[in-house]
């Protein structure tokens, strides 16, 4: 894990619908028409997750009523984003949830993102949830969690087995620096 990244003032508009790839491109197309972007955050097959700034007008969505099955709008929410390479992104997901538990948090998923994984919390909630995040990867971080070799094909070790790969690649300074995990004696 490299980083927790902040964006505030987004509204998520939540789309479900029985075939939402088609409706996200007709969605696409439509707002591009009238010179309105759109920035998708998750998809899959039964649902989108689009980010508007707040102070953007929502899209009209009455063309696509019919193949809605439901619409929902999140309010004043920030969307973190934990950045790097993601070894178990269900065990991180987890955890995660586990963290901020109690709280409104929405983790987006995104398939796509072999980098990152990211959740929308209530804007007032943000920064609780960026110290939580932070001292739940970051004060007492879990290598076997993260990959330490570059690319997505790397394998997942266990702690010890990262702490070696990191010695023999001459990286060990490297892990050390980006996991504060310290020197063993």
């Amino acid at each position: 894990m490299k980083s927790i990244a902040a964006k505030s003032g987004v509204r998520l508009l939540e789309i479900r619908s029985a075939n939402a790839p088609d409706a996200l491109t007709e969605l696409r197309e439509f707002c591009q028409g009238r010179g309105e972007g759109i920035t998708v955050l998750s998809s899959s097959e039964e649902c989108v997750l689009i980010a508007i700034d707040k102070d953007a007008r929502l899209p009209d969505l009455r063309p696509f009523e019919s193949g809605c099955l439901e619409v929902r709008i999140r309010n004043s929410q920030s969307i973190l984003t934990l950045v790097g390479q993601i070894a178990d992104p269900m065990h991180v997901s987890r955890k995660i949830a586990a963290v901020l538990h109690g709280i409104d948090a929405f983790i987006l998923r995104n398939e796509r993102a072999e980098c990152s994984l990211s959740v929308a919390v209530p804007e007032t909630e943000a920064r609780r949830c960026i110290a939580l995040l932070h001292d739940a990867f970051f004060a007492n971080p879990d290598p076997a969690l993260f990959v330490v070799r570059n690319g997505a094909a790397a394998r997942i070790h266990t702690p010890q087995q990262n702490m070696a790969e990191a010695k023999r690649s001459n990286r060990f300074e490297a892990f050390v620096a980006s996991t504060n995990i310290l020197q063993p004696n």
